[in-house]
């Protein structure tokens, strides 16, 4: 990708990033505006139309010392058990204005409507026809997901829809238009099997496996901020190409080594996180 250098870049909004998380989750907001301390004529505007810009912050070595550190951080609270099975030889912090505002103004409106109408917004798979026959599973699945959030300190209080961070693997080229223009590209592409929406994981190699489908791009990952709100437990395949299901803002499933619903936990490999295009707000690219 041919670099153009912009040195006279407008200061970026975070506005509303800022007003929107500071009082409510306060410790996700330095996470989330990382990079506005880096002087505008670093950051660097790729040839995709829209408002993406990037800097590289790590090649083999920092570049910057306390952006790489946040990213390091963030990375730890992830990726703990995968913290020793991959290299990453370069990282770019994003920013995007136009994403920021839409992640932060969904994630108000699920706010309002969980106070408001959380029969409707907030339903409790727990009283649904199904889990008597589902609940082994289902309680299973929901373990793992609810310790994934609670280790977040910004996920503390239960009243307001939590934030996780995941792992999207593709090619290079795609990963900088889903960074320019969001992840609606991926929709278009894949039904999904738990759901149709746009898929995520904390597990890094389950994230690389979608690397595979383009071997003669370079594989990437973007770690995105995803609005994992109020979340239904998946345990099998029939929602391929079907919505996020009413009530509910995420599915969760537990996969094997071929991608099926695990259906005990010594043949978890890792999990999937599907959400809606909006809800997912690309903040790195690793190389």
């Amino acid at each position: 990708m041919k670099k153009i250098w912009e040195h006279k870049i407008a200061k970026l909004e975070t506005d509303t990033i800022s007003e929107t998380f500071t009082f409510q989750m306060e410790t996700l907001v330095k996470y989330l505006k990382s990079g506005t301390e880096i002087d505008s004529e670093f950051w660097e505007k790729p040839e995709i139309e829209g408002q993406l810009q990037v800097v590289k912050i790590f090649d083999k070595k920092p570049l910057y010392e306390s952006e790489y550190k946040i990213f390091s951080e963030l990375m730890s609270m992830t990726t703990s058990r995968w913290a020793n099975i991959f290299e990453i030889s370069e990282v770019y912090i994003v920013r995007n204005p136009v994403l920021e505002n839409t992640f932060a103004s969904n994630w108000t409106i699920i706010r309002d409507r969980w106070a408001k109408s959380p029969h409707l917004f907030r339903k409790d798979w727990k009283n649904s026809q199904e889990y008597q026959t589902k609940r082994q599973r289902q309680n299973m699945y929901y373990e793992v997901l609810d310790q994934l959030l609670n280790e977040l300190p910004w996920n503390k209080n239960k009243t307001l829809p939590p934030i996780l961070p995941a792992f999207h693997g593709s090619d290079a080229v795609s990963i900088w238009a889903i960074c320019s223009n969001g992840f609606a590209i991926t929709e278009l592409t894949d039904e999904g099997y738990y759901g149709h929406g746009t898929y995520h994981s904390t597990d890094i190699p389950v994230a690389l496996q979608y690397c595979q489908d383009n071997p003669s791009q370079q594989s990437c990952l973007i770690m995105s901020f995803i609005i994992v709100g109020n979340c239904l437990p998946v345990v099998e395949t029939s929602l391929s190409g079907k919505s996020i299901e009413s009530g509910y803002q995420s599915h969760f499933v537990l996969v094997d080594r071929v991608g099926k619903p695990a259906i005990e936990p010594t043949r978890v490999w890792g999990n999937e996180i599907v959400v809606k295009e909006g809800h997912a707000l690309p903040k790195y690219i690793i190389k």
